[in-house]
């Protein structure tokens, strides 16, 4: 895949565990705004590279690049977002001082009115569901 240099890029993961909850993280600014791990894609970096960083820094979480998914690519505001699927990850959640809050939890957390990607998030959602990634 090619990635032209003269637009914005952002990445982000859907992680499941076991029990089916999804991993987010709330914004700095707004701890009940709650959304996937994810961030900009720094100069020189691939989007993949940028979302196994992201859900790092963020979370404390190890996702696997040989086995991420991409599931969604598409614009918000001046970015092209890509959102992949975990599908192997380890490590424990650990809550960064610098960051927003992390927890496991369901997609209704994230498909709320009050979320800033609620729109967005609701269409990865659908396209989960369609491609049978959520049950």
């Amino acid at each position: 895949m090619v990635y032209a240099e003269n637009v914005k890029h952002a990445a982000c993961v859907v992680v499941h565990n076991d029990q089916g909850q999804l991993l987010m993280v709330s914004r700095k600014s707004k701890l009940d705004d709650w959304n996937l791990p994810g961030g900009k894609v720094d100069p020189g970096e691939l989007p993949v590279e940028a979302a196994v960083r992201e859900v790092f820094e963020e979370t404390g979480i190890k996702v696997n690049e040989d086995k991420l998914r991409i599931v969604l690519i598409n614009i918000i505001e001046e970015f092209a977002v890509t959102c992949y699927l975990a599908e192997e990850w380890s490590g424990e959640i650990v809550q960064r001082p610098n960051e927003g809050l992390v927890r496991w939890g369901s997609w209704e957390d994230i498909l709320t009115e009050k979320s800033v990607f609620n729109k967005y998030n609701q269409e990865l959602y659908q396209t989960l569901k369609e491609e049978g990634f959520l049950p």
